[in-house]
């Protein structure tokens, strides 16, 4: 069977804002926080703003020690992924994805680096950033704000389970679509 056929393609208009989450660690000369909101392209003040940075750092779990060094200002880094773990490095990267709130965000293994309680929290983060239109924004503005879709590749039966909708790619059966939870 074909892995690519009519029922396996979809259309993603102009206008939609699409970010692409690597495995793999990509930082700029600059600042944790600069690096952070790197790309972020809300109203100033609203998306970048320090508190929600934070909040958003904190409930992917990271250390208070990264928390402190994205309160410097003053730190200026050309490798980060050099004095970060591995961890901290792909929930960095997390964290900057939903900084920056894009309608579609396609994920490559964003789950598969970290312990089953961390993996878990992170497909409920993505679970409430597609359900909340966002994650750390105003509740009360949502119905004015695009609708929110997640794409990401996982082993974890987990985080499918989470998902709303699940493509099982086979060689010998093609593309299956199925509810995330009926997956065994």
């Amino acid at each position: 069977p074909k892995l690519c056929s009519e029922d396996s393609l979809f259309f993603i208009p102009s206008h939609i804002k699409v970010l692409y989450v690597p495995h793999t660690p990509l930082f700029i000369h600059g600042t944790l926080y600069e690096n952070l909101i790197y790309g972020v392209s809300g109203k100033k003040g609203r998306d970048d703003n320090m508190d929600r940075v934070l909040n958003i750092c904190e409930r992917l779990m990271l250390p208070p020690v990264v928390l402190n060094e994205i309160m410097k200002h003053e730190v200026i880094e050309h490798d980060w992924s050099s004095k970060l773990s591995s961890t901290q490095c792909q929930a960095l990267l997390l964290a900057r994805a939903f900084i920056a709130n894009p309608e579609l965000m396609c994920l490559e293994k964003p789950t598969e680096q970290f312990p089953k309680d961390q993996a878990e929290n992170i497909c409920a983060l993505l679970k409430e950033h597609v359900q909340g239109r966002g994650l750390e924004v105003e509740d009360e503005k949502m119905a004015l704000r695009r609708p929110r879709t997640c794409i990401f590749s996982t082993i974890r039966l987990k985080c499918i389970h989470t998902a709303d909708t699940a493509y099982i790619v086979n060689r010998d059966v093609g593309i299956r679509i199925m509810p995330g939870k009926d997956v065994t």
